[in-house]
């Protein structure tokens, strides 16, 4: 039996449609805030460690850089349900759940690029602080 849809089915249908696409919009500016905040965190972090040394000035910073990441990466290595910890797939690689979220191809690089921001931006000051010298 072939049954077509009511209008009020195919106005539900719709409505929850653009629900999931207002939600993933709303996902994505979200991302691009915690990007630009953990790049932002990340360089910051890397110019107070190379100016002022240490651990305690530039500490905001990289923790605010560490929970970008977190967020960006949905945090999924973090709270994982029982049926995870039993699981020893889970153990090789906590972060796949996360990775496969980023099937985007600018997802990654942006994820990519978030971890290394700190490392890439403390070798570069260090080379100009070494060419300044």
């Amino acid at each position: 039996m072939n049954r077509s849809l009511s209008t009020d089915e195919k106005w539900l249908i719709e409505r929850e449609l653009i629900a999931r696409e207002k939600e993933k919009e709303r996902r994505r500016r979200f991302r691009n805030r915690v990007f630009s905040v953990g790049i932002v965190a990340g360089f910051l972090a890397s110019a107070l460690t190379i100016v002022f040394g240490g651990f305690f000035i530039p500490f905001l910073p990289k923790i605010t850089w560490i929970v970008c990441i977190l967020i960006y990466l949905d945090a999924d290595c973090l709270l994982p349900a029982f049926s995870k910890h039993i699981s020893p797939s889970w153990h090789m690689n906590p972060w796949k759940e996360s990775l496969s979220r980023l099937s985007d191809t600018e997802d990654i690089i942006r994820g990519i690029a978030l971890l290394a921001c700190f490392k890439v931006s403390h070798l570069f000051l260090l080379f100009i602080v070494y060419l300044l010298k």
